[in-house]
C-alpha cells in the first residue's frame, strides 16, 4: 500500500469526518421520503460504486477468498443491512443527535456480551471502561431531555439500540473467526 503525505491523510480524514457527521442527518431526511429499507439500499449502492472506483483506481481491489465468505456475509447482513435498516427506521422517531449516541453504543454491548458468551475475559480495566462509557452515554444523551412517555420515541430508541447490538454481535463473530 502506498503511504500518504500528511496533508493527504488529513484531507481524507476530514472527508470521513464530514461524511459520518452528515450521514445521520441525511438519513433522517431520506426516511421522510423513502422506506428505511430503500434508504439503506440506496446509500449502500452509492457506497459500493464509490468504493469499487476508489479501490480499482488505486489497485487495491481484492476479492475475498472462499474461506472468508462467512465473515463477509456476516458483515453484509448484521452490520451493513440490519444496522443500517434499524437505524434508518429508528431515526424517524428520534432526533438525529440522540440516534447517533445510541447507535454508537456498540463497544459497550461488545464489552458486556463478549465475556458472557465466553469470547473474552472480564478484567477490571474493561469493567471500568464500560462503566465510564455508560456514564459518558448518560451525560451526552441527557435522559431528562427525552420524552419517555412517547411510544414512538421508545420505539425509535429501541430500534437504534437493536442496531448497535446487531453490530456488536457481528464484531464478536468476526473476532471468533480470526
Amino acid at each position: 500500500m502506498n503511504s500518504l503525505s500528511p496533508r493527504a491523510a488529513v484531507g481524507l480524514f476530514l472527508i470521513v469526518v464530514l461524511a459520518w457527521g452528515v450521514n445521520w442527518s441525511v438519513t433522517k431526511q431520506l426516511v421522510q421520503l423513502l422506506s428505511p429499507l430503500w434508504t439503506s439500499a440506496i446509500r449502500s449502492w452509492i457506497a459500493l460504486a464509490a468504493l469499487f472506483v476508489i479501490l480499482g483506481l488505486s489497485n487495491n481491489l481484492v476479492i475475498p477468498e472462499r474461506r472468508d465468505f462467512p465473515v463477509v456475509l456476516s458483515v453484509a447482513l448484521l452490520h451493513m443491512t440490519v444496522f443500517s435498516v434499524l437505524v434508518a427506521a429508528g431515526v424517524r422517531f428520534l432526533p438525529a443527535g440522540k440516534a447517533v449516541v445510541l447507535g454508537y453504543t456498540t463497544p459497550l454491548w461488545v464489552a458486556i456480551a463478549a465475556p458472557l458468551i465466553g469470547k473474552d475475559t472480564l478484567t477490571a480495566p474493561k469493567v471500568a471502561g464500560a462503566l465510564l462509557g455508560l456514564i459518558g452515554l448518560a451525560v451526552i444523551l441527557n435522559p431528562t431531555s427525552i420524552d419517555w412517555t412517547n411510544g414512538n420515541v421508545m420505539l425509535g430508541a429501541g430500534m437504534v439500540i437493536l442496531a448497535a447490538i446487531s453490530w456488536a454481535a457481528n464484531i464478536i463473530y468476526i473476532r471468533a473467526h480470526r
